[in-house]
C-alpha cells in the first residue's frame, strides 16, 4: 500500500534524462508516477542543421561566444571534433570573449580547455544581457549556443543592439518515437487524473503542449494546469513556455532534480485534499486515494469520483442524478458508492437517503471536522 507525504497523488514526468532517478524519488515519497518522455534527444553528430550553423559561425572572426547549457556545449564540442572543425573552433575561440550563462556551462567550457570565461553566479540570460548592454555591439560578430525560449530572446535582443548573431541549437530534440505514453499523460491531465506534471526542459513543455494541441485537448490541459494540477518546472528556462500561457508554475529556488522533488512534495502537500470528519473517522480525499484515519485506500476511479463529489460540500444530500452525471456514462452509481464505502471501512460513512441520493455523514462538531482545505 502507498505511504508517504505524496500518497494518493499521481505525478507525470516528461524527462528523457535521469527519469528513473526522478521517478524513484517521487515513488519513495508515495506518489504514483506516470512515465511519459516528451522528447527524444537528437545526437549532435547526426544533426545536419547544427553542422551547417557551426560552419557558418566559424567562417569568420568572432568577437563574442555565448553558451547557455552545459549538456549542449559538451555534445556540440564532441560533434565539432568528429566533423574535423576542432582546430578552426579553437582558433576562433582564442581571439573571442567567452561568456557562459551560468556556472555549469562555464565549467563545461573550462573542461574543454577554455579557461577565460565570464559567467553570472546564477543561470541567468538576463544577467548576460545586462553585462553586455553598456557596450557598442554594432557589427560585432557573436556565436550564440542557444537553448529554449529565453536564450533565443537573448539572441534577438543582441541583434537589435546591432550585433551579427550566429545562433545554433546544440541540444536538438524531436518527438519520441513512441507517442503513446505522452498522449496518455496529456489525456489524463486534461481529464483531471494527474495531480502534477513535471518538466526539466522547455523542449519537453513544447512537445507536451503540441501533443495536447494535436489531440484537440489543449484548452482542457491548460485549464487543468491553471486549476487543480501542478505544473512543476526545474527552472525559469523550462517554465517560460508555460508562464507565457498564464500557467502558474511550481519551481525550486535552485535548478536541481532533488530540489524539484522537494518543491513538488511541498506544493502537493499544501494542496492536499479536503479533510472532513465523518462517522467518527478523519477522511481525506486526494488524487486517486482516500486516506481514512491515516490509512491509504485506492478504491478506483469511479469511487474516487463519488468521494470528490461528496466531500465538495460535506453533509449535503447529493442527488443520484448528480452522481450519475459526474461518472462515465453507463457507470453503476450504487456499485461505485458501495466500493467507496468499502474503502472507508465503515458503512455508516456514506448514508443513503431513500431513492433520492447520498450524503457523507459529516460531523462538523467533532475535532477537525471543519471541512477545511490545506493551503
Amino acid at each position: 500500500m502507498e505511504s508517504g507525504p505524496l500518497a494518493g497523488f499521481t505525478t507525470g514526468i516528461t524527462c528523457v534524462r535521469r527519469w528513473h532517478e526522478f521517478g524513484t524519488a517521487l515513488e519513495q515519497r508515495g506518489a504514483r508516477v506516470v512515465y511519459a518522455p516528451a522528447i527524444r534527444i537528437v545526437n549532435p553528430l547526426d544533426d545536419s542543421t547544427l553542422l551547417e550553423a557551426t560552419a557558418r559561425g566559424l567562417s569568420g572572426e568572432l568577437d563574442l561566444v555565448i553558451v547557455t547549457t552545459a549538456v549542449g556545449v559538451r555534445g556540440w564540442l564532441d560533434a565539432v571534433q568528429s566533423w574535423g572543425l576542432a582546430d578552426n573552433l579553437r582558433s576562433r575561440f582564442q581571439t573571442a570573449e567567452l561568456i557562459a550563462r551560468g556556472p555549469r556551462s562555464r565549467a563545461a567550457l573550462k573542461a574543454a580547455g577554455f579557461s577565460q570565461v565570464w559567467a553570472p553566479e546564477t543561470d541567468s540570460a538576463t544577467e548576460v544581457l545586462e553585462h553586455l548592454l553598456h557596450r557598442d555591439l554594432t557589427g560585432r560578430r557573436i556565436l550564440l549556443q542557444a537553448h529554449g525560449t529565453t536564450s533565443r530572446e537573448l539572441g534577438s535582443a543582441l541583434a537589435h543592439l546591432g550585433a551579427e548573431v550566429h545562433e545554433l541549437v546544440a541540444y536538438g530534440w524531436a518527438e519520441p518515437k513512441d507517442l503513446d505514453p505522452l498522449e496518455r499523460l496529456v489525456t489524463a491531465t486534461g481529464q483531471g487524473q494527474a495531480d502534477a506534471v513535471a518538466f526539466t526542459t522547455a523542449a519537453a513543455v513544447e512537445s507536451f503542449l503540441l501533443a495536447a494541441q494535436r489531440l484537440d485537448q489543449l484548452e482542457a490541459v491548460l485549464s487543468a494546469l491553471r486549476g487543480s494540477a501542478v505544473a512543476a518546472c526545474i527552472g525559469p528556462l523550462t517554465a517560460a513556455p508555460l508562464l507565457a500561457l498564464d500557467v502558474p508554475v511550481a519551481m525550486p529556488a535552485r535548478p536541481r532534480m532533488g530540489s524539484l522533488v522537494r518543491e513538488m512534495t511541498d506544493v502537493l502537500v499544501r494542496r492536499a485534499g479536503r479533510v472532513v470528519e465523518a462517522a467518527g473517522h478523519r477522511i481525506e480525499v486526494r488524487g486517486h486515494a482516500v486516506i481514512v484515519d491515516g490509512a491509504v485506500h485506492l478504491p478506483g476511479a469511479e469511487a474516487m469520483t463519488v468521494a470528490k463529489v461528496l466531500v465538495t460540500h460535506p453533509g449535503r444530500l447529493v442527488p443520484h442524478t448528480e452522481l450519475a452525471a459526474a461518472l462515465p456514462a453507463g457507470t453503476d452509481v450504487e456499485a461505485a458508492v458501495a466500493t467507496l464505502g468499502a474503502a472507508f471501512a465503515d458503512s455508516r460513512t456514506v448514508q443513503r437517503i431513500g431513492d433520492y441520493g447520498y450524503r457523507l455523514a459529516y460531523e462538523p462538531g467533532h475535532t477537525g471536522g471543519c471541512g477545511h482545505e490545506y493551503d
